[in-house]
């Protein structure tokens, strides 16, 4: 047995308590082809004909529609201004083709982080502390077979998407309308995890793009609606920037689906902070938001922060977050850990 992945990374010490074998990390993949000498087809980082991502149709009936009925009985407010608004961002979801039928096709533009890291995230140690920008043309060899194979719905993926940079001094829009360019039936479903510093630093490219409503919908994480609390987290923008940028995208296309995440409890984070949080991503209309609890790693910088943050505390905010956006018919979720602080280290999932 192999073991492949971010775990490597991330918590080697802990991996290596319960398996002694071979294992590779994430952003060493290709460390793989090692063991297997003889191998004529070899995977490279710079292509995903070998990576294992879901081309066909995802039935997602069941979850999907569970998880609306959960939350619309859990925390919609009762009225006809909140399920109005609820029934607007499903169906907003449905029709980006992220909902319950997806048949859409990933395109892996980069791997890696780029500094300054954020203060509470361990991805760069998986995943590389550089970008690593796939070029151009392969990225527009990958788009034309998903073409030929029928596939007209394309998911953009990265660690940190924004950041792609090309050879030639490209900058990541003119990745995105070098792909719509390859034929007027693409259309790109989702952006994901493009972080806000560059859609700032890109803002009057990306618009351009925006305006065109080939682009159906982007996640941008917010994490923190607190100057001080962005600030703590290296986050590299303020709360009025994320506000100004989301603002100008909602009016280039009113029908796009944004979508955000916000982190609950992070160190000294009081709670009229996490509360600004909760008004922001309310105050810029996003169509969904994910609330992730803080989890403190050892091996990051908000570790060594003071004013921890305990996990019914934690419940707490998460509770007071979801109550919010059922009133506001916000289609949202709990991520991270189950209500009961025993869990947290061991489970993930959707509240």
């Amino acid at each position: 047995m192999i073991v492949v992945g971010c775990l490597v990374g991330i918590n080697n010490k802990r991996l290596r308590e319960v398996f002694k074998g071979v294992a590779i990390n994430t952003a060493d993949i290709e460390d793989l082809n090692k063991q297997f000498p003889n191998f004529k087809n070899k995977l490279k980082i710079n292509s995903d004909e070998n990576a294992i991502f879901c081309q066909e149709n995802v039935q997602l009936t069941k979850i999907t529609l569970l998880s609306i009925l959960r939350y619309f009985l859990k925390y919609l407010k009762p009225g006809i201004k909140s399920y109005k608004k609820f029934l607007t961002n499903c169906i907003k979801i449905f029709k980006i083709n992220m909902g319950i039928n997806r048949k859409i096709y990933y395109i892996r533009i980069a791997w890696g982080c780029e500094r300054p890291f954020c203060t509470f995230c361990v991805e760069r140690l998986a995943v590389g502390s550089s970008v690593i920008s796939k070029p151009k043309e392969v990225c527009i060899q990958e788009v034309k077979k998903g073409l030929e194979d029928g596939y007209r719905n394309f998911v953009i993926i990265a660690d940190n998407p924004a950041a792609w940079r090309g050879k030639n001094g490209e900058k990541f829009p003119d990745l995105i309308k070098a792909i719509l360019d390859v034929s007027p039936s693409i259309v790109i479903s989702n952006i994901d995890g493009a972080h806000p510093y560059w859609l700032l630093k890109y803002r009057k490219e990306f618009i351009k793009l925006v305006k065109t409503r080939r682009i159906k919908s982007i996640m941008s994480s917010l994490q923190s609606g607190s100057d001080r609390v962005l600030l703590l987290m290296n986050r590299r923008y303020t709360s009025k920037d994320f506000f100004e940028i989301m603002r100008s995208i909602k009016k280039s296309n009113p029908d796009i689906v944004l979508l955000t995440q916000i982190i609950a409890g992070f160190p000294s984070e009081t709670f009229n902070e996490f509360k600004k949080s909760v008004d922001l991503v309310i105050k810029t209309k996003m169509t969904n938001s994910t609330i992730f609890p803080y989890y403190c790693n050892p091996t990051t910088p908000s570790a060594k922060l003071p004013g921890k943050i305990s996990d019914e505390e934690k419940f707490k905010r998460i509770k007071y977050a979801l109550d919010r956006f059922g009133s506001e018919g916000m289609l949202s979720f709990n991520l991270g850990l189950e209500n009961n602080p025993i869990h947290q280290k061991t489970k993930a999932i959707y509240d």
